[in-house]
């Protein structure tokens, strides 16, 4: 049987480059997904124009009135889309990622 091997890694969702700048598999959901379940957050994905579908923000709630704020640097030297998340990210956070998405990890496998 023939099969197809997509070798990417978690931090193509934060890429606006990344899975081929948008033209192939794209794995942002499965990232995304992992974060809210395992970090407790609110994540929100966007189409950077024509490019890759990505994580645009990642919030969290800061009071009891529910407002929420985007975790991802602003206004900064950090330039979302193009620098790599580890400069923000805690290192636990880096730590379950790589982890999680390892090589042993497998989506669709049989």
């Amino acid at each position: 049987m023939a099969y197809t091997k997509i070798v990417w890694d978690w931090r193509e969702a934060f890429s606006k480059f990344g899975f081929d700048d948008g033209d192939g598999w794209n794995g942002t959901d499965l990232v995304s997904d992992f974060m809210e379940k395992e970090f407790g957050l609110n994540i929100y994905c966007e189409t950077w124009g024509c490019h890759n579908y990505m994580i645009m923000e990642i919030c969290k709630k800061t009071d009891k009135k529910g407002k929420e704020v985007n975790l991802i640097p602003q206004d900064t030297d950090f330039d979302h889309g193009y620098d790599e998340p580890d400069e923000w990210m805690p290192p636990w956070w880096i730590d379950k990622l790589d982890d999680h998405f390892g090589d042993a990890y497998q989506v669709g496998a049989y």
